[in-house]
């Protein structure tokens, strides 16, 4: 008869074990679950980048015309600088006053144009954490079967990453009954002409995947089907997080740029020229007075161009344009000396095809067939869809920090119980 002791290590080892299954069988969900919302993920970012590239092209469009008025500036028939008052002073020995002007940058001659972008509202949850894929191809198989025709001919690397254990999905629903795995691979042949691959009665070699479960439903080739094979195994790293945890908190706010397109739960088109840096809050606060301020939303956007405008009169040191610093004092307080700029008729062209260039591609951002309001639209009504798998992770993420927890507690019990005096008691 088993001692006290030794029933409770084999109680713990029954327990840890079935954490073990529950630790395996959370993380093949999380993958199937990243995997389902890829078309999701592939079309949000499709939408973002033509959204951001014709964007691009705008704010592009926007820093020519800087560059026109700055053209002016180098050319001189513009100028950015002015007197500035230093002050009247008045000689003790005559009672004369005079005026004293230093010559400045005057801010006044430039002009801040908005640029445009789309700002995101980017929570934890949302953030991609697995990449397990492992491949995907275009299959057939019959129903009941357990091969899976792979409609490629052998050789050509497709299934080169792909190991026994691998979880494979089907783009067409109904066609597995659950959970399924490679147990195996081999080949077989098969005509290939309804992929187009070669002609009508053609017979290549293809790679073929055992699956652990026969399959529910027929697959045929015309019909285009996708398999994709998820690299998962026990050493698979899902990064878990403590069950207190807000998959809302803290909500991140940014500019979205080429290289991010497909970021946030939520995007909105921006011209409001506030600065681009990304700023995060909690959005639940918004409204709260906490001490003496109300908290607000961050002020997020994408951020100004400055424009050169520029003036056609100029300080003048003795007939020519003065330096930036240069002082001249005026007896008795009057007017500065101020001369006037010559013409540049090509650099005016410029510009003014610039600004004509602008008008046009700010018009079609907004206005018109090329309008990117209905692609943020349909962007973030696939952002809604992909944020329903999201949180399912999330909370996979979160049961998996118990899970963990638990084994460590369970490990730790096996310690104690290791200690011969411990089991002495136990056992007495």
């Amino acid at each position: 008869m088993a001692t006290n002791s030794e029933s409770i290590k084999g109680k713990i080892s029954t327990f840890t074990a079935q954490i073990t299954e529950q630790v395996d069988f959370m993380k093949s969900r999380a993958v199937v679950l990243d995997a389902e919302k890829e078309d999701i993920d592939s079309s949000i970012e499709k939408l973002d980048l033509s959204v951001q590239t014709q964007i691009d092209s705008v704010n592009n469009d926007v820093k020519n015309v800087a560059l026109a008025y700055d053209a002016r500036i180098t050319a001189g028939c513009r100028t950015l600088k002015n007197w500035l008052s230093a002050g009247i002073t008045t000689d003790p020995d005559t009672g004369v006053e005079s005026e004293a002007y230093i010559c400045i940058i005057d801010s006044a001659f430039t002009q801040n144009k908005n640029l445009h972008g789309i700002k995101y509202y980017q929570e934890p949850h949302s953030l991609n954490v697995i990449d397990a894929a492992s491949g995907s191809f275009i299959g057939t198989v019959g129903a009941g079967s357990t091969v899976i025709t792979i409609m490629s001919i052998a050789g050509t690397g497709v299934t080169s990453n792909m190991k026994v254990g691998n979880i494979i999905t089907c783009s067409q629903s109904g066609v597995f009954a659950g959970a399924t795995t490679i147990v195996g691979f081999s080949t077989s042949v098969a005509d290939l002409s309804p992929i187009g691959i070669g002609s009508t009665g053609d017979i290549e070699v293809v790679d073929t995947i055992i699956t652990s479960i026969a399959v529910a439903a027929a697959v045929t080739a015309t019909s285009f089907t996708q398999f994709s094979v998820l690299g998962f195994s026990t050493t698979l790293s899902i990064p878990p997080v403590p069950m207190t945890s807000n998959p809302l908190i803290p909500q991140a706010i940014g500019i979205m740029q080429t290289t991010t397109s497909g970021i946030g739960t939520y995007i909105v088109y921006d011209n409001s020229g506030n600065p681009s840096s990304v700023q995060s809050w909690n959005p639940f606060l918004k409204g709260i007075k906490i001490k003496k301020s109300v908290v607000t939303e961050p002020t997020v956007g994408a951020g100004v161009t400055i424009y050169n405008i520029g003036v056609t009169q100029a300080p003048s040191n003795g007939g020519v344009e003065a330096n930036v610093g240069y002082t001249t004092v005026v007896t008795p307080p009057g007017p500065p000396p101020y001369i006037s700029l010559p013409s540049c008729p090509t650099q005016e062209a410029n510009l003014t095809a610039a600004l004509n260039t602008l008008v046009t591609s700010e018009s079609q951002l907004t206005s018109g067939t090329t309008s990117i309001l209905p692609r943020i639209i349909t962007s973030n009504i696939f952002r809604n869809l992909k944020r329903k798998y999201t949180l399912q992770i999330w909370g996979i993420r979160q049961t998996l920090s118990e899970l963990y927890y638990e084994q460590d507690q369970l490990n730790n019990s096996l310690q104690y119980l290791n200690d011969p005096e411990t089991n002495k008691i136990i056992d007495a």
